[in-house]
């Protein structure tokens, strides 16, 4: 069980890390915007925010993040996803 706990322990210490680089490069709406979307869906934050990181770490950011660029990062996560398709028989 303490080994759990070690586990999350980390991992939140790693995702606060990551959140930090992000954050840098982001405009107060933005990070308002991943604020409510942590809270609605973490799994998916976090998956924004580590490729905010990484696109920062790699340089391809140069300019902060605004609200409408991080809504188009969350349409292309979105559309990345499978389409369900609904067939009327």
């Amino acid at each position: 069980m303490a080994d759990d706990i070690d586990k999350q322990l980390k991992l939140q210490e790693q995702i606060t890390a990551i959140e930090e680089t992000a954050k840098r490069f982001m405009t107060r709406d933005a990070i308002t915007r991943y604020g409510t979307l942590k809270q609605a869906h973490p799994e998916l934050a976090v998956n924004v925010i580590a490729m905010i990181a990484n696109a920062v770490q790699s340089g391809q950011i140069n300019d902060k993040i605004d609200d409408n660029t991080f809504k188009e990062l969350l349409k292309k996560i979105n559309e990345s996803k499978k389409e369900t398709r609904i067939r009327r028989v």
